[in-house]
C-alpha cells in the first residue's frame, strides 16, 4: 500500500511539471509552488488534491474531490483548525493536526484528524496519518499538549436522528510520534 501511495504521489508530481502555483499551499502556508497538498482517503490507495475553497455556513474549507474505484466524493479541509505539533526534529520541518470531512455517495459526512508534516524546505507537505473521529460529529476543540491531543466532539446518541445537532460528549486522547498516532 505505501508504495503504491508513494509511486502516485512521484506521479502526479510529474504531472505537474510546469503546472501554476497551487493556490491552496499558497493560502494556507504562504508558499509560492507548483506542489499540491494531498490527503490520503483513509481506508484506500487513494490520495485527493486539495485545490480549491469552498465556504459552508461560515467556515471556509480548502477542497478537493476524488474517484476510487467508481465512488466520488469531495475531502474538506478545516484550515482555521490546523494545530502545530512541537515535535523535535530539523528546522525545515513542521508537524501539524488538522481536521477534515470525507464525503462520497454515500449518506455519511465522516471526520478525520489528519497528521501532516510541513517540508519548508522542499516546499511539501506530506500526510502521515489518519484517527476517524466519527460520522456527522461537531468537533468542540482540539488541545496539544507534548505529544498528547485531546480532542472534545459532541457526537449522536444512539436514537437520536442524524438530521439533529449531535449532544453527545466524547473525548479522545491521542499519543502522536514522528509516524502517527500511536495505537494503544
Amino acid at each position: 500500500m505505501t508504495k503504491k501511495v508513494l509511486l502516485s504521489f512521484f506521479f502526479i508530481s510529474m504531472i505537474s511539471f510546469g503546472q501554476e502555483n497551487s493556490k491552496v499551499m499558497l493560502k494556507l502556508f504562504n508558499m509560492k509552488t507548483t506542489n499540491d497538498f494531498f490527503i490520503k482517503i483513509p481506508e484506500t490507495d487513494s490520495i485527493c488534491k486539495l485545490n480549491e475553497f469552498e465556504k459552508i455556513d461560515t467556515i471556509e474549507y480548502a477542497k478537493g474531490s476524488y474517484t476510487n474505484d467508481g465512488d466520488i466524493g469531495d475531502i474538506f479541509l478545516d484550515y482555521l483548525q490546523i494545530q502545530t505539533v512541537n515535535l523535535s526534529g530539523k528546522k525545515a520541518e513542521h508537524y501539524f493536526v488538522a481536521p477534515f470531512i470525507e464525503t462520497n455517495q454515500g449518506s455519511g459526512i465522516f471526520y478525520y484528524l489528519g497528521f501532516f508534516i510541513n517540508d519548508t524546505k522542499e516546499m511539501k507537505i506530506s500526510h502521515l496519518d489518519s484517527f476517524f473521529l466519527g460520522d456527522t460529529i461537531l468537533i468542540e476543540s482540539i488541545i496539544i499538549n507534548g505529544n498528547k491531543i485531546k480532542i472534545n466532539i459532541k457526537t449522536h446518541s444512539t436514537d437520536q436522528p442524524m438530521v439533529d445537532i449531535p449532544d453527545q460528549d466524547k473525548s479522545f486522547v491521542l499519543k502522536i510520534n514522528k509516524k502517527g498516532f500511536v495505537k494503544n
